[in-house]
């Protein structure tokens, strides 16, 4: 069986940050960000919004919300 290659990728959170080794098609798991900038309410978020009206430019993405949990 061939070994299936991963990608190291960094994912922020509100509670710190961690690499997670992605599977090709893999995605971050919940509550974990591609970018600092996606979680609501943090610096991160509130300094790329103010320097993106500084510069005249539209914010690039919304930060997304948090998902609710599911219903068992």
């Amino acid at each position: 069986m061939a070994d299936v290659k991963t990608t190291p990728t960094w994912g922020y959170s509100k509670n710190g940050d961690k690499v997670f080794d992605l599977r090709p098609g893999e995605s971050l798991p919940d509550g974990f960000f591609a970018h600092p900038a996606m979680i609501r309410g943090t610096a991160a978020e509130k300094q790329m919004r103010a320097d993106a009206e500084k510069e005249g430019a539209p914010f690039q993405y919304e930060p997304e919300e948090p998902k609710a949990p599911a219903k068992k």
